[in-house]
């Protein structure tokens, strides 16, 4: 009989084929037993190369009907074989080549650990609003989380107790802490996930699982220095585009949306939402924050986050407007 994989990667795909090479390079690059890893491609129909790609570094492909990443995601979990499962971006590359390893010890020496984060780096010569999206998201996540102080394992880090020897934290919350958001890169104990939520599959996503996980075990762990670089597409249409996308999907998708779903369950961040336009029309504190950040993360573009805050603000006012009035909007395709 096989051994059992120790991770099962689960990346989401449509018309990936300028970044996934490098996404699933670094992934066979790993100084780890590649009879141990199990990669997962769910595609949502890409016509370009794509596939072929995924092919080549010898991957599962699995359809997804639905074409969007969280469906897709979800796909990959209910099929996953390994012991732990990892979601990967298609336009992410893991930047150390022993971070399989370096997990697996983490998670191996203790056990009350049931999930792992992982944070973002952003590539050189990427736009500038690369460096916006892998820091702090988007000005509402940037509010409710309050990711201006830190990124989000940054946020972990100051909250967590290291440990040498495995050069990690762990980090502890209560049940009515406000978690970090866990998506892209995020580490997860498969059989954890299906024993306590499987019945729940087909209405929770990825997202929300790592919050529920660490809601209802108390702890989330992070390798010091685990981060992916992320290719995003980035130029400012795109970026306006990516907050349109993250907007419908709160407001209109509550089952395939982050904030959304953990809100129902979170008292303390459901009620900081009535307080953004208050936030965003002041000006001043967007602005206070933005040059916090500016100082934090050494780029201009975070001088940008009152007029990002504004943008949202008015986004969500126009498709609350839309909801209430009949007209229902959904993404069909990927935020690019």
């Amino acid at each position: 009989m096989k051994e059992r994989y120790d991770f099962s990667i689960v990346m989401a795909t449509y018309n990936s084929e300028n970044t996934i090479d490098k996404a699933l390079r670094s992934i066979r690059n790993q100084k780890f037993d590649q009879e141990k890893i199990e990669i997962l491609v769910v595609d949502g129909g890409s016509t370009d190369r794509t596939i072929e790609i995924a092919n080549q570094y010898g991957a599962t492909v699995l359809k997804n009907p639905y074409r969007l990443p969280e469906p897709a995601k979800m796909i990959g979990l209910k099929y996953a074989a390994g012991r732990y499962l990892c979601i990967m971006d298609s336009d992410e590359e893991a930047m150390d080549d022993r971070i399989f390893e370096k997990r697996r010890n983490l998670l191996e020496a203790h056990k009350e650990l049931k999930c792992l984060a992982v944070g973002l780096a952003t590539p050189r010569d990427s736009d500038a609003c690369c460096h916006y999206i892998n820091m702090v998201g988007d000005p509402f996540s940037c509010f409710v989380y309050r990711t201006w102080k830190d990124s989000m394992e940054g946020l972990i880090i100051r909250r967590g107790r290291y440990y040498p020897n495995l050069d990690s934290y762990i980090a502890e919350y209560a049940k009515e802490d406000i978690k970090p958001i866990g998506d892209s890169g995020t580490v997860m104990d498969l059989d954890y996930l299906k024993a306590h939520y499987s019945a729940e599959f087909d209405q929770l996503t990825t997202s929300v699982l790592f919050d529920r996980i660490i809601t209802d075990t108390g702890f989330v762990g992070f390798v010091k220095g685990d981060r992916h670089y992320h290719y995003t597409s980035a130029s400012f249409k795109a970026f306006f585009r990516k907050l349109k996308f993250r907007i419908i999907n709160n407001i209109f998708d509550v089952s395939g949306s982050g904030y959304a779903r953990k809100a129902e369950q979170n008292t303390k961040l459901s009620g900081r939402k009535y307080l953004f336009p208050v936030y965003a029309i002041s000006f001043l504190f967007p602005l206070i924050d933005g040059i916090r950040m500016t100082v934090n993360y050494k780029h201009w573009i975070f001088l940008m986050h009152p007029v990002f805050s504004i943008y949202v603000l008015i986004e969500i006012a126009y498709q609350y407007f839309c909801k209430m009035i009949g007209i229902k909007r959904k993404n069909s395709s990927y935020a690019k």
